[in-house]
């Protein structure tokens, strides 16, 4: 994130916003439309909530979403002057651009933009939650749709050691 140029003029650094940008997409599963449309009215600190609007939303419907403490964290460095959490006031192909210069630079192999990060979400979270309560984070009409994030390998691995083994054994 150190080597990004964009955005600029504001009180945070494009470091911050970077990173703030992928931790609140990797640990809440939004899409990158909702995230940019975050506004600061719709975060609140002390509760660790924020608010996706139906407007922003592909499920256009409100809803409230617990932040992680590294999500708050973050957004607690780009606190400013701007209606928006993250604002870009690019074009928005320079924000794809941008973020394929960033994952060139981390050494991050792999296809796609910001969806990814969604994929990740639902994969690495897949054993931590029921499938109906990931599919509410996710903001699926459909189970079936939240299957299509998981990585059914990774799921059977993690079954694999985690298998109840009896104490005889």
């Amino acid at each position: 994130c150190e080597s990004m140029k964009r955005p600029r003029d504001f009180r945070f650094t494009p470091a911050q916003w970077w990173r703030g940008v992928l931790c609140v997409g990797f640990l809440t599963g939004w899409r990158i439309g909702e995230i940019l449309s975050l506004a600061w009215e719709d975060v609140d600190f002390e509760a660790r909530t924020a608010i996706t609007r139906w407007s922003n939303n592909k499920g256009r419907r409100d809803g409230i979403v617990d932040l992680h403490p590294v999500v708050v964290d973050h957004l607690r460095c780009l606190v400013g002057f701007h209606q928006l959490v993250f604002p870009w006031p690019h074009h928005k192909r320079t924000l794809w651009s941008d973020f394929e210069q960033l994952k060139r630079v981390a050494g991050a192999n792999f296809s796609g933009a910001f969806h990814r990060l969604r994929y990740g979400f639902a994969t690495l979270n897949q054993g931590m939650y029921e499938l109906k309560v990931l599919q509410s984070m996710m903001r699926h009409k459909s189970s079936q749709t939240t299957q299509r994030y998981m990585n059914i390998e990774t799921q059977v691995k993690r079954t694999a050691q985690n298998l109840f083994v009896p104490d005889v054994l």
